[in-house]
């Protein structure tokens, strides 16, 4: 067996000169070399029949990397081994004062090194004049107030701050003096010694407060570094973590960030400081996020890292706006996709008006890391429209892709005839998000042609499309109306409506025999039998307010009280509810109510009228009268539609989740939220089937909550995958065969 050679990589001669030797590999004839500089792909430079060869012009300022392949006789190629310059670069070196982000940030950077002397303490502390009590007794800068001289001496090259731990830890008050606070400070033996007369200030100074420290901050750093070497990271909360390659929904903390903007804001107005501002950007990591401060992800890092060695080659001295690394953009594109694309949080990775985006939107990831190098060529080109793109590249080379762009187009414009129906087909099978867009432009074609609503499902899709085609091409609308209808009584899925959660929407989406057709989410029972909630003109006009499109349409559906009127107008044949919703916080706004999430929370529309919201949450004893009331108006309306088409599948809240490794854990949750969210479903549920004598799924009890779950991981009413199998084939059941038992509860 060959055993691979160890390459080391030595300074050499002249500056930039790299000696690069490596112990010979059985039957290797000759030695490929091949270079790459920091993100760039290698590329072969060398070639030798010996055992070592010098580099030239080695950039010394940055990281790069030597790979050597061996080439045996038969052609064959195996790899000696891999160096890197690290040993020769000249290192710069970061004052660091923030929080653990600023830390991380330096793992694995091996031209940029950090002095984290400063890192904990607060700089609203850090060089106040005034000394603490006996501080010069403890070993400690902040308590002896010793800053200054460490300051005065240091090697550091740049000062690297930001704000997030400043605004966390809050200040304590000694005599006339303050200290920073936190875990460290109130553990130690000045505080207590001093515990009496210590004073917590509040966590959030008022500005007329926090200003004068920070302009003594300010004077005290500028005296040792001028402002083009001081640097301010600009920090916001993560709105979502990653947990892996999983994207989940933070609750934030606006106050908190308001407060942070605050002292970045002071700190610029007197030290002038390079800033950078990404954050808002980043996922946080959850499992590195240890409940007392936020780290942010890997991608962060990088970016950030890159960012600190641009700066530190020169020539920037203000704000500094890097456009963004389009290769680590696109990494963290392909790293969360799938999550991302099952969730709908498109908004985290993509942008607005960008070909590149739309594209990758409607592919797929295999489709974007297949095709890297055609879409970074777009985004650098920077097309607004997938038009620009099919007028201004030259695509003639990658027959496949211009194809895939083409029915695109077709699909954005709603006009089938600018693809065929072969490309459509071809890349509907291999781009699942261009499916959801595609089913409804069939969907219209048909209805305005034919003039019956048809239901286009993942399993029909074929059909249909051609359906669609024959119309373009000049097919009788009679003759392709009668294959549709012998199609659907042979082949069709049963389409089914939801009014309730994805606890009955994912088992549909599992189903065989069934589809979803109209879904009603978010709107709870409660509230969608009330007047309409009074909204000012042009409130649903711009659909980035509300997180996107379908948002806007399903906040326009809550507010105008639209469910009934939809269930009205369905063509589903059967109903599926559950009364998730019940347990979600209620808001109450102009005279009316609705249920919130998180997303709604942190939407733009919210912040504009939150001041006017008082949230709540229903109580099982309080508001009984008003769930059994929801109960009896929505069993009225649904038996009136659907008959005995009904089935209610019962909820029962999770305290326990299997996390990605498999261990099983308790949820956060407290038990008094939990037993009152639990209360409110049962009352509504028992009452519901009572009246309509429906048909009953009660197997959600049988299961814990599982982080893998792709839509949100461990919930209290996200569950593992067997119970949407077990649903969903329960579902077909029920549909299919109408049997005369009405619950089931076995899983």
């Amino acid at each position: 067996m060959d055993i691979k050679g160890t390459l080391k990589a030595e300074p050499t001669g002249a500056l930039g000169a790299v000696r690069l030797s490596w112990q010979p590999i059985k039957d290797c004839i000759k030695y490929h070399v091949f270079f790459k500089k920091e993100n760039n792909a290698y590329k072969k430079i060398n070639t030798t029949h010996g055992l070592s060869v010098v580099v030239s012009g080695v950039d010394t300022s940055a990281l790069c990397h030597f790979r050597v392949c061996g080439i045996k006789a038969s052609g064959q190629s195996v790899t000696v081994g891999e160096a890197d310059n690290s040993a020769m670069l000249k290192q710069v070196k970061f004052l660091t004062i923030g929080s653990y982000n600023l830390e991380r940030l330096f793992d694995g950077t091996p031209r940029l090194t950090c002095d984290r002397t400063f890192r904990k303490y607060s700089p609203l502390s850090l060089f106040f004049p005034n000394p603490v009590p006996e501080g010069k007794l403890y070993d400690d800068i902040d308590l002896s107030k010793s800053a200054g001289e460490y300051l005065a001496s240091t090697d550091a090259d740049y000062l690297l701050i930001d704000f997030y731990s400043t605004a966390q830890s809050g200040l304590v008050k000694i005599g006339d003096s303050f200290v920073t606070g936190g875990k460290d400070f109130f553990d130690s033996e000045c505080y207590k010694k001093n515990k009496e007369q210590a004073q917590i200030m509040p966590q959030i100074l008022p500005e007329e407060v926090a200003k004068p420290l920070m302009d003594i901050f300010a004077s005290r750093v500028l005296s040792r570094f001028t402002k083009d070497k001081i640097i301010l990271v600009r920090f916001a909360l993560p709105r979502y973590y990653a947990v892996g390659e999983h994207v989940r929904i933070s609750g934030g903390n606006a106050q908190l960030d308001e407060y942070i903007r605050m002292l970045e804001e002071l700190f610029i107005k007197a030290a002038r400081p390079i800033t950078v501002d990404i954050s808002r950007e980043y996922f946080g990591d959850y499992e590195a996020s240890d409940g007392t401060q936020a780290v942010m992800e890997k991608f962060y890092f990088t970016r950030l890292a890159k960012i600190l060695e641009d700066i530190t080659r020169g020539g920037i001295n203000a704000y500094y706006d890097d456009g963004e690394d389009i290769n680590i953009k696109l990494d963290r594109i392909l790293y969360y996709y799938n999550s991302v694309s099952a969730r709908g949080f498109y908004n985290t990775l993509f942008e607005e008006n960008s070909a590149a985006s739309v594209i990758m939107m409607r592919t797929s990831r295999e489709f974007i890391s297949e095709n890297r190098e055609i879409i970074k060529a777009i985004m650098r080109r920077g097309f607004t429209s997938i038009k620009e793109v099919l007028d201004c590249c030259d695509l003639s080379s990658d027959r496949e892709f211009i194809k895939t762009v083409n029915a695109i187009y077709a699909v954005e414009c709603g006009d089938l005839g600018l693809s065929s129906y072969t490309a459509m087909m071809n890349v509907q099978n291999s781009c699942p998000n261009i499916r959801r867009p595609l089913k409804k432009l069939i969907a219209d074609v048909l209805k305005k042609s034919l003039g019956e609503d048809i239901v286009v499902t993942d399993r029909n899709t074929a059909f249909m499309l051609k359906a669609a085609y024959d119309l373009l091409k000049g097919d009788t609308i009679q003759s392709v109306a009668q294959n549709a209808q012998m199609y659907l009584k042979l082949c069709a899925q049963t389409p089914v409506d939801v009014w309730g959660s994805c606890v009955s929407r994912e088992p549909l989406n599992r189903s065989v025999n069934v589809c979803v057709n109209k879904y009603i989410f978010k709107n709870s029972p409660v509230w969608a039998f009330d007047k309409p909630i009074n909204t000012d003109d042009g409130f649903f006009d711009h659909a980035e307010l509300f997180g996107g499109e379908w948002r806007r349409r399903l906040t326009e559906e809550v507010f105008l009280r639209k469910a009934p009127e939809i269930i009205k107008g369905s063509i589903g044949k059967w109903i599926i509810v559950d009364f998730y919703d019940l347990c979600s916080q209620m808001a109450r706004y102009r005279g009316g109510c609705f249920a919130v999430d998180n997303f709604v929370k942190r939407s733009p529309y919210f912040a504009q009228i939150h001041g006017e919201v008082e949230l709540f949450s229903l109580d099982a004893d309080k508001d009984r009268s008003l769930i059994m009331s929801a109960a009896e108006r929505m069993a009225i309306l649904l038996s009136e539609v659907y008959g005995d088409r009904i089935i209610l599948n019962r909820v029962r809240l999770n305290t326990e989740y299997r996390d990605l490794d498999g261990n099983i854990k308790p949820l956060t949750d407290t038990a008094k939220r939990r037993d009152n969210a639990q209360s409110a479903i049962t009352l509504c549920e028992e009452y519901f089937a009572k009246l309509t004598d429906c048909y009953v799924l009660d197997i959600t009890k049988h299961c814990i909550s599982d982080d893998s779950f792709i839509l949100g991981g461990a919930h209290i009413a996200h569950y593992e995958e067997i119970y949407y199998l077990a649903a969903a084939a329960y579902v077909d059941y029920i549909v299919k065969e109408r049997p005369p038992q009405r619950v089931f509860d076995k899983l």
